[in-house]
C-alpha cells in the first residue's frame, strides 16, 4: 500500500513559489457552487456509472452532500411527485 501511494506522487514536483489551489473543472471562472454541481448532475446525458461515482463520492465532498447528489442522480429525493408516484402519499395531496 505504501508503494501505491508513493507511485501516485512519483512525477509531482513541488514548487515553493507557487500556491496550490483546487479547480472545479466544470466552471473554472466562477468556481464550485451547489447550483453548478446540481446543473452538472442534472444535465448529464449518458454518463458512465464510474465517472458519476467518482464525482459524487469524492473524498473532499462532505458525506451529506454526496448522499444528496446520489439521491438526486437516482431520482430518489422525497419530492411530492416521487412520493406520490411510489404511493407513499395520495396522488391528489
Amino acid at each position: 500500500m505504501l508503494g501505491e501511494c508513493s507511485n501516485l506522487f512519483y512525477d509531482i514536483v513541488l514548487q515553493t513559489n507557487i500556491s496550490d489551489y483546487w479547480v472545479w473543472r466544470h466552471d473554472t471562472v466562477g468556481g464550485y457552487s451547489v447550483r453548478g454541481a446540481y446543473k452538472v448532475l442534472t444535465t448529464m446525458e449518458a454518463l458512465n456509472v464510474y465517472a458519476a461515482s467518482d464525482l459524487i463520492w469524492h473524498i473532499h465532498v462532505p458525506l451529506k452532500v454526496s448522499v444528496l447528489a446520489w439521491r438526486l442522480w437516482r431520482n430518489r429525493l422525497p419530492t411530492k411527485d416521487n412520493l406520490a408516484a411510489r404511493n407513499i402519499i395520495p396522488q391528489n395531496s
